[in-house]
């Protein structure tokens, strides 16, 4: 991370705009690590706030993904339609912002082997965050919805830039391949486009919500989440009923 900026030779004039990211470029060059720059992203990400919110700037929250699905639908699936509807459906800020979303993750996807990082997975782990409102919702099941939602909507948006840009001749072989069989599957999926073969896979899990009651003089743990979960998967069966204990045995194991 270090010399990522050249000295500027002397006599020469700075600018408005590099003063304003010379305190950034200053503490760049002190960073000890890349995984440095990847936690300030994160938190940039987490606290990024859109004008004209939601993304789309659309009454529906997903009116504006809606209406490309429907359009790219009917026309028949054409190369160009990331560039040709979908950039036409958003405002020009927030086409801008996923622009830069898509160049960072098609540079991921291109080395997926080596980083382990597939288009797929970082469509799901960051398509919440930027597409969404960001409503929780008043339940877990409500919140998974809207997050899965979000992960599918990015997930097609990144496809659709990898063909556009295959059109343009500036993808590589990988990601290429990637939507050959694109739109994968005659039969639409709702609003979403089929789930290729290649994207994240859904698995059963157990959701587990540790709840701890403070009663006065109560000293909080310093042991961390996980040492209780194991400490609890420790423990001999001390239901009252035998209604889950085959359960517990079997989460134990």
């Amino acid at each position: 991370m270090h010399g990522i900026t050249s000295p500027r030779p002397s006599g020469t004039i700075t600018t408005t705009t590099e003063l304003s990211l010379a305190p950034f470029q200053s503490e760049i060059q002190y960073s000890r690590t890349p995984h440095d720059v990847a936690s300030v992203l994160r938190w940039g990400l987490r606290h990024l706030t859109l004008s004209g919110k939601p993304f789309g700037n659309s009454a529906d929250e997903w009116g504006w993904y809606q209406s490309f699905s429907k359009s790219e639908r009917t026309s028949s699936f054409p190369k160009r339609a990331y560039s040709d509807i979908l950039t036409s459906l958003i405002p020009s800020n927030h086409a801008h912002l996923l622009k830069c979303f898509l160049d960072l993750a098609t540079s991921l996807a291109a080395h997926s082997e080596a980083n382990g990082i597939s288009g797929s997975k970082l469509s799901k782990t960051l398509g919440w965050w930027l597409l969404s409102n960001r409503s929780q919702g008043s339940n877990w099941a409500t919140f998974y919805d809207e997050w899965e939602t979000a992960g599918r909507v990015l997930e097609h948006i990144l496809l659709a830039h990898i063909r556009d840009q295959t059109a343009q001749g500036k993808m590589p072989k990988r990601l290429t391949e990637l939507v050959q069989a694109y739109p994968y599957g005659k039969e639409s999926d709702g609003i979403f486009l089929p789930k290729p073969r290649f994207t994240t896979r859904t698995h059963d899990a157990l959701l587990a919500r540790i709840d701890i009651e403070r009663l006065p003089g109560f000293e909080p743990s310093k042991r961390s989440i996980l040492q209780l979960v194991e400490d609890a998967l420790k423990a001999n069966n001390l239901l009252a009923s035998d209604e889950f204990a085959a359960l517990w045995e079997s989460l134990q194991k």
